[in-house]
């Protein structure tokens, strides 16, 4: 048996129940995830950094967004994979998300897609995830 894949998760989520479901769905795929949960811009900046494997984030928040957050992380040099798990994103957001670098969205009641989602877009190895380490 192969031992889980660990995998450094920036999740972006205001709610604790459906970032527990992330969590268990990220288990059953195989996945050790180590998870730093926030739930607003502040903590968000605070918690990007190179070793991140992927970022998965809700697209509605009280105080910050998914859009934003995608475009703050950009503006840091990254470019880990950034994909939107939400339960309430209609088809044209979700495709300009994607156009705007998004690599994927999920909606959170079909979380089965996201370790393929995740595997499918992550690098065997973290040694380029930034293009730039200026803030």
């Amino acid at each position: 048996m192969t031992a889980p894949a660990p995998l450094r998760v920036l999740l972006l989520e205001d709610e604790p129940a459906d970032a527990e479901l992330i969590v268990y769905a990220l288990r059953e795929a195989g996945f050790e995830p180590v998870v730093s949960r926030v739930d607003n811009e502040a903590d968000y900046v605070d918690r990007l950094g190179p070793d991140l494997d992927v970022i998965l984030a809700d697209y509605n928040l009280p105080q910050f967004d998914a859009a934003s957050a995608l475009r703050v992380a950009r503006r840091h040099g990254l470019t880990v994979p950034f994909l939107i798990v939400s339960g309430s994103i209609g088809e044209e957001r979700a495709v300009s998300m994607v156009k705007e670098g998004a690599a994927d969205y999920l909606m959170k009641d079909r979380l089965g897609r996201l370790g393929p989602a995740i595997r499918w877009r992550t690098p065997t190895t973290s040694s380029t995830r930034t293009t730039s380490t200026a803030c």
